[in-house]
């Protein structure tokens, strides 16, 4: 364990979180691969969180808080991103947290002996507010491997989960959620297919538009910092996650999915999804609208796509 250069960097953006920080970092706590820093960065809270992120910082020096405002939780994410020291990077939500305490040892050893990868990933799962464990994710559950308790989702507890009586348009913004592409993902959850891998990945998501689960994600820091997007002060944007997964896959560098249990995230009515609903539906359109440009592209000039490795070197066996 080197606390001055780890291997790995999580980095947790936080305001208000004492609710959640113990149980979170916990998760952290628990992985058995433990050459990491956790950068929690506190955009203001006004709860115990700061207490409580400098006392574990005091028990544990690879705890790092940054104190430092912020204007949205991405940007807080590109706050701690700027402190972070690892080569591989992880993002991870204040209320989220790693159900496989194996997961970070699987991801780093995957990337340390294949340097063609870029990113891993596995399979998340939904959490209610209280803690509830609900089921696999089910755009990603027909990845799935294996069987074990809570294998199958809970479709009805994920509902009344995202429906909020003292905001009802949480319940319209429900309903604006079901169309063909989301039926078709649900009854997916039902079977099983076993997950395309690095070069046969690319051609999936080429044909489906697939996304990472970026809650659970491993990644070269490098290949972050190229194709994320940066925060746009003043906007208080959460972040163009989808901007980031067409960059990542239309550059050529390589993911595997490790097809397990990985993470658990929390869902509400007020989480960023449903808040930024209008950005996020933007940001689909135009994450489409340029996924079927891509498509046109390598269909025409074949010879103009190459995959590459986490440094950037083109792969010679193409």
């Amino acid at each position: 364990m080197n606390t001055q250069n780890p291997k790995l960097s999580i980095v947790v953006p936080a305001l208000n979180a004492e609710r959640y920080l113990d149980a979170t970092i916990r998760t952290v706590l628990d992985q058995t691969f433990q050459d990491w820093e956790m950068v929690i960065a506190d955009g203001g809270s006004k709860d115990r969180t700061r207490e409580m992120l400098s006392a574990y910082a005091a028990g544990d020096p690879r705890i790092r808080p940054v104190f430092k405002p912020d204007e949205s939780p991405f940007h807080g994410i590109w706050n701690g991103v700027a402190e972070a020291r690892g080569d591989y990077l992880c993002i991870l939500a204040i209320s989220d947290g790693y159900l496989d305490r194996e997961w970070l040892a699987k991801c780093v050893a995957a990337l340390d002996t294949d340097p063609e990868l870029s990113i891993v990933w596995g399979i998340p799962f939904d959490m209610s507010e209280a803690g509830e464990i609900l089921g696999p994710a089910y755009v990603y559950a027909h990845f799935l491997e294996g069987d074990f308790p809570g294998r199958r989702p809970s479709v009805l507890k994920k509902i009344l989960t995202k429906i909020d009586l003292r905001h009802p348009s949480s319940i319209l913004t429900l309903f604006g959620k079901v169309n063909r592409a989301n039926v078709a993902a649900a009854r997916q959850m039902l079977g099983h297919v076993t997950v395309s891998q690095k070069r046969d990945w690319f051609h999936y998501w080429l044909r489906t538009g697939t996304i990472f689960p970026d809650g659970n994600t491993v990644l070269s820091r490098r290949v972050f910092l190229e194709c994320m997007p940066p925060y746009r002060m003043g906007t208080r944007e959460p972040g163009d996650w989808m901007g980031f997964y067409f960059n990542l896959n239309s550059k050529g560098y390589l993911a595997r999915c490790l097809p397990t249990p990985a993470n658990s995230g929390r869902i509400n009515a007020g989480q960023v999804s449903e808040v930024w609903k209008k950005y996020n539906d933007d940001n689909r359109r135009e994450y489409f609208t340029k996924l079927a440009a891509f498509r046109r592209q390598t269909a025409e000039r074949p010879g103009s796509f190459h995959f590459v490795d986490r440094d950037g070197n083109a792969l010679l066996n193409q």
